[in-house]
């Protein structure tokens, strides 16, 4: 972080959802899980709390023990966050009735949920799972199952109705770009005008509105079409992420990259930078 230049991170634990991320785990061993890596982070962080933050892991197979971990991670841990799966688990989407009580008491808690996937295809439900064991699948499966996986949660949260019953939930869109978001969002309006009036739960706003409200994405340190987003839908919604430590990381060079980015105005530079995540963590100073 010192060379970097970040002040404070939050940290979303790879490790920790790729050991949730199996449709077939048991329930109770999975929120076990949960609370054993949300325990450990907090130690973890007790290296500099002022500058290390975390996001809480919770379970998605249970619900209820979801609420309960997201209660204890952030008002006896300090977490500012709670990450959120964004592919369906054992055939649930995060806009089915089940996963209701869990918004309620995030919305209550007054942190976000990141949304961030996996890294890898350990889910029945992942598009990357249909590149498994063909000719250079890996590639195909990094390069789309991030974006794809997001956009489609962001489907869920808006034009499910998540938000429109939860207008004080906020969500982040984490580690799959930004180049997708003016398309996608643009899309997702033309098709519930089409199709919207005729679908079983209604929405009182076009899905755009809704992410305009409660929602934030990541954009990649070095992701070069980010004026392109930025002169689409604005700069107020927008956050940054390096990816520490993984090998597709740009450490030590990722907060450079992203000031030396081309055609982003020197006053959307620190609205991303600091701005916009301290709105997102709700975090002073």
């Amino acid at each position: 972080m010192d060379i970097e230049g970040i002040d404070v991170a939050v940290l979303y634990g790879t490790r920790g959802r790729q050991v949730l991320m199996h449709d077939e785990l048991d329930p109770e061993i999975a929120a076990a899980l949960a609370r054993a890596h949300n325990s450990w982070t907090h130690d973890y962080c007790q290296h500099a709390p002022k500058r290390l933050k975390f996001a809480a892991q919770v379970a998605f197979h249970n619900i209820p023990a979801s609420v309960a971990e997201a209660k204890r991670a952030v008002s006896e841990l300090g977490a500012v966050a709670v990450i959120g799966n964004p592919n369906p688990i054992n055939g649930r989407h995060i806009h089915d009735g089940e996963f209701e009580p869990l918004w309620s008491a995030i919305e209550e808690l007054g942190v976000p949920v990141g949304f961030h996937p996996t890294g890898q295809s350990s889910l029945r439900d992942d598009i990357a799972r249909r590149y498994l064991d063909h000719p250079n699948g890996r590639v195909i499966g990094v390069a789309g199952r991030n974006p794809v996986e997001l956009m489609f949660a962001f489907a869920s949260l808006a034009a499910g109705g998540v938000l429109e019953r939860h207008p004080r939930l906020r969500c982040a869109f984490l580690e799959g770009t930004c180049g997708w978001l003016p398309w996608w969002l643009w899309r997702l309006d033309e098709a519930w005008e089409k199709f919207g009036p005729g679908s079983e739960v209604q929405i009182s706003k076009l899905p755009s509105e809704y992410f305009f409200r409660q929602c934030f994405v990541a954009t990649d340190a070095d992701e070069k079409v980010l004026h392109q987003v930025v002169e689409a839908v604005g700069n107020d919604n927008i956050v940054v992420s390096t990816d520490y430590p993984h090998s597709d990381g740009l450490f030590p060079h990722a907060i450079s990259e992203f000031v030396a980015l081309e055609g982003v105005a020197d006053k959307t530079k620190p609205r991303i930078l600091w701005d916009n995540w301290a709105r997102l963590y709700n975090l002073d100073g």
